[in-house]
């Protein structure tokens, strides 16, 4: 254990014990000498300031009441286990979107290497062997998620223009942020939308000059968020109509059995080896695509209207390549 976590320890035995720490039990609880222990004593008064004190009568150290209280181990105070985890929690926000929040969080991660630095040396050096990768990551304005991002925690309107991906109409819209979504390497809005009066989810790199207002958000309820947001496949909403069912070779079975599709699939195991599967769904487009990247290792049992959804989307691919 290092000095740093130490310290941290002691400090938590003696806030969440009130009965007398012996030099002896701290020893034992922190697996060191009694030598190590008082000069961690020491360092805690002489440095820190803590209010530590001997209780003869009970042969144990206490903080005195009258300042342990207020009392506080200065800075960013986390053990080398909690400050990795905090590293690796801040690299993988970055990683994201490397833009949105760079100004407020590159300070933060240089503060973390320091103390990282300061109680091992080596351990900073973690942030080179773990790797995020990302894949068809749309760029979004920092200024625009920020603005985004406030609305939601402020429960705050917002007013913006939403310029759409497929028309490239560009429309008024008022709406309540009800979610923040990070989907698929991109980040969405869950919003009720005051125009249309109903839920709908805005990509967020297609939001434009977003403004947040003095209104109150209308806020939606949990469960019907759920119900509306999560019962069909993918970022699509609204409530399933249709299930898939798929069947996947002895090849990829191994694979799929251990993914989770949808949070209400269902599956089981055939008697030839393959995998079968039952994916709710409404709206076909993101599924298909999903199903078209495993190629001949899977095939659409029904509906038929998927079935032959994949099969024309198969046909047309044919006639490009063979032309």
């Amino acid at each position: 254990m290092s000095n740093f976590d130490r310290i941290y320890r002691i400090d938590q035995l003696l806030r969440l014990h009130p009965r007398r720490y012996s030099k002896k039990e701290f020893c034992e609880e922190l697996e060191c000498s009694e030598n190590t222990i008082d000069r961690d004593f020491q360092f805690l008064r002489d440095r820190l300031g803590a209010p530590l004190t001997y209780d003869r009568q009970r042969n144990g150290y206490f903080y005195q009441e009258q300042h342990g209280l207020n009392f506080q181990l200065p800075g960013l105070w986390f053990s080398a286990s909690e400050l990795q985890a905090l590293l690796i929690a801040h690299n993988l926000l970055k990683s994201a979107e490397p833009n949105i929040l760079h100004d407020h969080l590159n300070p933060l991660q240089q503060r973390i290497e320091q103390l990282l630095d300061h109680t091992q040396p080596h351990s900073k050096e973690m942030i080179h062997r773990v790797r995020f990768v990302s894949k068809s990551q749309r760029h979004i304005k920092s200024q625009v998620f920020q603005i985004c991002v406030s609305a939601l925690i402020q429960r705050q309107q917002l007013s913006l223009i939403y310029q759409a991906r497929t028309s490239g109409a560009s429309l008024q819209r008022d709406v309540s942020p009800q979610r923040l979504v990070h989907y698929q390497n991109n980040w969405y809005l869950d919003v009720y939308c005051h125009l249309r009066d109903e839920l709908r989810t805005f990509s967020i790199d297609r939001i434009v000059k977003p403004k947040a207002s003095n209104q109150k958000c209308i806020d939606i309820e949990e469960q019907k968020l759920e119900a509306h947001f999560a019962s069909s496949f993918g970022l699509y909403s609204g409530e399933a109509t249709e299930t898939a069912i798929l069947i996947f070779s002895t090849q990829q079975a191994q694979w799929v059995a251990e993914e989770q599709w949808h949070p209400q699939q269902k599956s089981k195991w055939r008697d030839d080896g393959s995998y079968e599967l039952h994916i709710p769904y409404k709206h076909p487009q993101e599924l298909i695509m999903d199903i078209l990247k495993y190629g001949a290792e899977v095939e659409v049992i029904a509906p038929q209207s998927l079935r032959e959804q994949i099969e024309n989307t198969i046909k047309t691919m044919k006639k490009i390549y063979q032309s």
